[in-house]
């Protein structure tokens, strides 16, 4: 069983660092994306930061995996092998210490994610005001179109916050 459970973990270990790479290529590019206000709509723009954040939750989660599959399979072999010297000590603490790396990083990324979204709602709701403010100083603007702007204002409001809440 040590034998598969380390040759997984080698597999999963190349898996990680491709997938990571390319989730990197992925997260850059919608980050740009995502910052293209010109360009894209505020959904597209939302999408974009949110498959980022989804790639990025998913690198967080992986890295996570690997170090704590490392260092049980590390305590497995010593505990196996009765090895309690000094290097297999040393080994299990450098491995236990990258564990808990591992976990400080997601933690870490898991509030920067949340950050980044809570800027971008923000950012929209400072323009939705402003375009408010513009429209309310034409007189041409209706009761009832001020009725639907709000409707609109408030959907969006409850869709961001699902969405935040949801990371």
């Amino acid at each position: 069983e040590y034998v598969l459970t380390l040759d997984d973990l080698e597999e999963r270990e190349r898996k990680y660092a491709v997938e990571t790479a390319k989730n990197n290529v992925e997260i850059a590019r919608a980050r740009n994306k995502a910052a293209q206000a010109d360009i894209y709509s505020v959904e597209e723009r939302r999408d974009a930061i949110q498959k980022a954040i989804d790639l990025e939750k998913r690198n967080l989660q992986m890295e996570l995996d690997v170090a704590e599959t490392r260092l049980r399979l590390a305590q497995q072999d010593a505990a196996r092998r009765r090895d309690t010297s000094d290097e297999t000590k040393n080994n299990i603490a450098q491995l236990e210490a990258a564990y808990y790396q591992a976990i400080a990083n997601t933690e870490a990324g898991m509030r920067r994610l949340h950050s980044q979204m809570a800027k971008f709602n923000a950012e929209i709701r400072k323009d939705t005001i402003q375009t408010w403010k513009t429209i309310i100083g034409n007189s041409a603007f209706s009761t009832a179109d001020w009725k639907k702007a709000d409707a609109d204002y408030k959907k969006k409001v409850d869709t961001m916050e699902k969405r935040a809440a949801e990371l």
